[in-house]
């Protein structure tokens, strides 16, 4: 045994181990120690203490850190006692299953959103600018939650399994992309939710009711915030939650897609094959003309779980499946102030779940893959090495990177983003080479890309208008026809039915949303519930959003914070050249490729003038097609402009690239033109701007 005096904490990262003070410590010779199937005690294995103990030995400098351990411990603990108390969390006492209650810390989501008005310049810059630009008219505040997994994909922590809800504003528009404006409000163990009466339905009618009954809460009197200088009363309309599938029926206690009704936003839509599909006026999932569709109206729903609730306990099996809701006294759907504020039918699927992840998308470039096998034509290891085939996805001012698309068993592995990156490529690849193979799956395959590809066009330009989601209407009920003929309509998935809703749904918002950000929170939160073990505390929840908003608040201040650039002149008004610019509405590179009334722009530098973001762009002229989907471009040489970030929004243009792309190149003085065809004179200096060889484009 060793004394006190003989053992030292040293902080490793965010991490914390316990060693002794061996000074003739030797890491050989120590033997590894097996876990054995008596060992009750998590903790760390012998051979990792010896490594991060060799390291300490062999680096003094952060050992000279291990003696205040002790004063971040305490400051840390001030902070959460500080946060506490500002963001004036409540200890709800929800009911368990088994009769008692659970003592919850929920934070008031008035006192939240200001906390991040106050310290997160993203949030405090974007919400300025939609309250300036829409005064007088309260902001819309839309939340979305799910469950997350922390640990490693091959050994997850179950025991920390989480659901978390995250809020942000509608307004925000394409800027909803971004982490830094999703407010991490609440968040509970998936363990306790399985405790809960009424489990996920009911802890999602607590937070909702806890925002709508708040009699001096954003909800109802709204905040007052110093915008410019002035107080300024803002208030707030709690908009239906977005979500995919699982959260939207768990949430609302409906059967889903696993009930005979899948679709709780339609009244006559069965699932597949259903004997009820053949009733007049009802169809079934397979159904590729919306205008059959009839619309599921709230009270119709409200009607539908109160007749289940007021049955017989013999009958309210039946009469749930009959109706698609469960049984759920307890359930969000029976809370009468959700009743009279919220729109359950207005919710919003969400296009990620519904196309890339476990989506159409996935599925189709399955069913191609396995086609092409068991027809001889193409094997796993021929379209694998086409996608691998030196495609490059562009990103700022660096050499494209490598796209890695993992084929085999005739799957696509990846996640959501591995399949948005194949499909272009693999649409390449239908033009390319299968025009001589089956006609309806490869009609099919375009019929998705051409979805896809309007869908990018909507996020990327903001363009929610009658023509833009009534083209997208027109494009999936084109794929449904060409899926169904090329597979048959037993391979429609419910998923396939919840597309046609994503038209309307951009179009009665006026905002295209998808849980792209949402799921990047998700990388955050597990890394700081993966730094907290005791999930037995009280408050581990309350400690885990404390971490979470404050990281997110820092890494928005950080955005900002860059090296002074070059000064230069710009009109006679002075700015600073840099390589990159951070704003609520987006982050801008050098050599970010940008497009611009339907014309890709490369961008040359970023400007930082007074109170305003510049960026000098060089348009791209088009050299050829080389078929559908790829074109060839090259810079236009003279043709440059700034645009400044204060106009209409920017789109990124993602693209591959299979070119040498990017040079260097130094001019005296350089000539913009802005959209008032104003001409735009640098003052002489060295100016560094990037040029381009041909570069191959795959569009959307």
């Amino acid at each position: 045994m060793h004394d006190e005096s003989d053992w030292s904490i040293v902080n490793v990262g965010q991490a914390c181990v316990l060693y002794a003070r061996l000074p003739n410590f030797d890491v050989k010779t120590m033997a590894p120690k097996r876990k054995t199937a008596a060992d009750q005690l998590r903790g760390v294995s012998i051979s990792a203490v010896a490594k991060v103990c060799e390291r300490f030995q062999s680096n003094a400098e952060p050992k000279s850190h291990s003696n205040s351990y002790s004063s971040l411990r305490k400051h840390e603990s001030a902070t959460h006692r500080e946060l506490w108390k500002e963001w004036d969390v409540q200890v709800v006492q929800l009911e368990l299953a088994r009769g008692g209650t659970l003592d919850w810390p929920l934070p008031n989501l008035s006192k939240l959103v200001k906390w991040h008005y106050e310290n997160n310049t993203m949030f405090r810059d974007a919400l300025t600018a939609v309250v300036k630009s829409n005064p007088n008219r309260p902001i819309d505040l839309i939340p979305y939650s799910d469950e997350y997994v922390p640990g490693n994909v091959l050994h997850p922590e179950q025991r920390k399994k989480t659901c978390a809800w995250y809020f942000s504003v509608m307004q925000f528009g394409q800027a909803l992309s971004s982490c830094s404006l999703w407010i991490p409000a609440a968040a509970i163990l998936s363990s306790n939710i399985k405790e809960l009466k009424g489990q996920y339905s009911y802890i999602h009618r607590v937070v909702v009711e806890a925002a709508l009954s708040d009699p001096l809460g954003i909800c109802n009197c709204g905040i007052v915030l110093k915008i410019d200088g002035v107080d300024t009363l803002v208030t707030v309309v709690l908009q239906d939650q977005i979500g995919d599938e699982l959260d939207l029926k768990s949430s609302f206690d409906v059967k889903g897609s696993g009930g005979v009704k899948p679709c709780f936003k339609c009244t006559n839509v069965f699932k597949r094959d259903h004997v009820g599909s053949s009733l007049p006026g009802h169809v079934d999932i397979t159904c590729s003309d919306k205008r059959k569709f009839s619309t599921m109206m709230d009270a119709e729903l409200y009607d539908a779980v109160d007749t289940v609730h007021a049955a017989e306990p013999r009958k309210r099996k039946k009469l749930a499946t009959d109706w698609g809701v469960n049984y759920n006294p307890n359930g969000f759907l029976r809370s009468a102030l959700v009743r009279s504020r919220m729109r359950p039918t207005r919710s919003r699927f969400d296009r990620l779940h519904v196309f890339e992840s476990q989506g159409m998308s996935k599925w189709e470039i399955d069913h191609l893959i396995e086609s092409l096998a068991d027809d001889n034509k193409f094997s796993n290891a021929q379209v694998a090495s086409f996608c691998k085939a030196g495609w490059r996805s562009h990103s700022g001012g660096k050499k494209g990177v490598l796209t890695k698309v993992t084929i085999k068993d005739n799957a696509l592995k990846g996640m959501a983003s591995d399949v948005l990156t194949a499909l272009p490529i693999l649409y390449n690849f239908v033009c390319t080479f299968l025009q001589d193979w089956d006609n309806d799956k490869v009609e099919s395959f375009k019929a998705l890309y051409a979805v896809v590809a309007q869908l990018q066009k909507i996020k990327f330009s903001g363009d929610c208008s009658e023509a833009a989601t009534g083209k997208l209407a027109d494009l999936i009920a084109k794929h449904s026809e060409l899926f169904k003929k090329a597979y048959g309509s037993q391979a429609v998935k419910p998923k396939h039915h919840y597309a046609f809703h994503l038209p309307e749904q951009y179009f009665i918002d006026g905002v295209y949303m998808d849980c792209f950000a949402m799921e990047r929170m998700h990388q955050l939160m597990k890394a700081e519930s993966e730094l907290l073990d005791d999930t037995s505390a009280t408050n581990h929840v309350f400690w885990l959003l404390s971490k979470a908003n404050r990281i997110l608040s820092d890494e928005a201040n950080e955005l900002n914070k860059q090296a002074t650039g070059k000064s230069v002149v710009v009109n006679g008004e002075h700015a600073e050249s840099l390589n990159q610019c951070a704003t609520w509405r987006g982050c801008y590179k050098k050599g970010n490729i940008i497009l611009i009334d339907d014309t890709p722009h490369i961008v040359i530098e970023c400007l930082k003038f007074k109170d305003s973001w510049g960026l000098a762009l060089e348009r791209l002229q088009k050299l050829k097609d080389i078929h559908a989907c790829v074109s060839e471009w090259k810079l236009h040489s003279g043709e440059r402009r700034l645009h400044v970030l204060k106009e209409p929004w920017l789109s990124l243009f993602f693209f591959f690239a299979v070119a040498s792309l990017l040079q260097g190149l130094s001019m005296a003085f350089l000539c913009f033109c802005c959209n008032a065809s104003k001409d735009f004179v640098l003052a002489p200096a060295a100016w560094n701007f990037v040029t381009a060889e041909s570069v191959l484009v795959i569009s959307w």
